[in-house]
Parts: C-alpha cells; sequence; structure tokens
C-alpha cells in the first residue's frame, strides 16, 4: 500500500479568508484521523504554516443507512 498523504494542506479556498498565505502542502491525514466521526464541523490546524481548514465526519452508522435506503 502507499504511504502517500491522502490530505494535504492546500491554503484558503476564498481569497477573502486569506491572509496571502498558500497552502504549504503538508500532510494533514494524521490530524484528520484525530476528528471524532459525529457530524459536526471542527477546525484543524496545519502544524507547518498554521492554516486553517475544517473536517467535518459523518458517523458510519448514518453513512451505512443512506447506503441502504438507495
Amino acid at each position: 500500500s502507499s504511504t502517500r498523504p491522502k490530505y494535504r494542506c492546500r491554503g484558503p479556498r476564498v481569497k477573502e479568508d486569506s491572509i496571502e498565505r498558500r497552502g504549504c502542502g503538508a500532510a494533514l491525514d494524521e490530524l484528520i484521523d484525530k476528528v471524532k466521526a459525529d457530524g459536526e464541523n471542527h477546525a484543524i490546524e496545519c502544524p507547518k504554516c498554521g492554516n486553517l481548514s475544517s473536517v467535518r465526519k459523518i458517523p458510519v452508522v448514518e453513512v451505512e443507512a443512506a447506503a441502504a435506503e438507495g
């Protein structure tokens, strides 16, 4: 299996939110893995450049129920 990071720091998507800082490309997989799957938005900060991102994980039970409904 590949050890290549799945998620990387990409910088802000909205120009008004940026402070002229672009994503640095740092791997964010470990931070995202620690986020609870509770359906809520969680803020994570890139450890390299300080860029803020939001992550939302849906609980597995809800995902399976939606898949069963078709």
